[in-house]
């Protein structure tokens, strides 16, 4: 991995997390998941956080972490929330992966 971040979109199951840890593993890179860091900063679930504020309220989060990590992050692995790519342009924050399963396996690994 170069100065650029290792950016992980994909639905939510897709596997970005365990791809993060794994690409940390080989190579030490600092790992920042947005749904964590947006739940740490909120001291809130993103269920609650939905609940309390709405989608727009979350979406806002979701925008302003991009634009951090884009302005402050360099050899980073990114972990994205399953709708972030949807509402903000992911592509600011470093070379993008999207990691692709069939439908079935998602469904899978969810009700595992």
């Amino acid at each position: 991995m170069n100065s650029t971040n290792c950016v992980l979109i994909g639905f939510m199951g897709s596997g970005k997390s365990t791809i993060a840890r794994a690409l940390h593993k080989a190579n030490s890179a600092l790992i920042l998941d947005s749904d964590s860091m947006i739940e740490n900063n909120e001291n809130l679930s993103i269920k609650e956080i939905f609940a309390h504020y709405g989608e727009t309220y979350f979406r806002d989060l979701e925008s302003k972490f991009c634009a951090f990590v884009a302005q402050n992050v360099r050899n980073a692995i990114i972990s994205t929330g399953g709708g972030m790519p949807m509402f903000c342009d992911v592509k600011v924050m470093g070379r993008v992966f999207f990691l692709h399963l069939e439908f079935e396996e998602i469904l899978e690994r969810l009700s595992a």
